[in-house]
């Protein structure tokens, strides 16, 4: 059993549902295309939890940094129309390689663009509405994001669900601006 709940990252302390979430940890079915609750990457530095999210060039999952005992969002760069996940003896590995190795340039070439993204928003750590990047590193053949972890729901979220006056939306997005 995990120290830790997957899906909130709190500590279990020997329970099998989460005394926070409610998760039973005996749930562990995930997507072969997404890293297994409990990889760890770093040299055991971040625990993987759940998905928060997944989209066409990366999947975002809930995390724990071990060595600051925090929560944390690890981006990882995951182009779903390029990459796969190895499987070795029916297990998945959490290394990415290439359906099509004709399509390596790409695939190191959009990369290198997430690994820019990671610069360009931990210059951006200090503007309120942009998430702080606290590290980011390759491994497993692909490339990681490690960020802040924020409670609640994004703006794309709130859109679906709430109407919005012009101005509401100036407001939210003037940080940005």
């Amino acid at each position: 059993m995990s120290e830790y709940c997957m899906k909130c990252m709190s500590p279990l302390n020997g329970n099998t549902i989460c005394p926070v979430c409610g998760f039973d940890t005996a749930n562990n079915e995930v997507p072969a295309d997404q890293l297994q609750p409990g990889t760890r990457l770093q040299n055991n530095r971040y625990i993987i939890g759940k998905a928060l999210g997944q989209g066409g060039f990366g999947i975002t999952y809930i995390a724990r940094d071990t060595t600051l005992d925090t929560r944390i969002a690890v981006k990882e760069f995951f182009p779903h129309e390029y990459a796969t996940r190895q499987q070795i003896n029916s297990m998945m590995n959490s290394k990415v390689t290439l359906k099509d190795r004709k399509r390596s340039a790409v695939l190191l070439k959009g990369k290198e663009k997430f690994l820019q993204e990671a610069r360009s928003l931990a210059r951006f750590s200090e503007v309120p509405g942009i998430v702080r990047v606290r590290d980011f590193f390759e491994e497993n053949n692909t490339a990681y994001i490690v960020m802040e972890f924020l409670e609640g729901t994004d703006l794309r979220g709130r859109l679906k669900t709430e109407l919005f006056q012009t101005d509401e939306l100036f407001k939210l997005m003037e940080p940005i601006f």
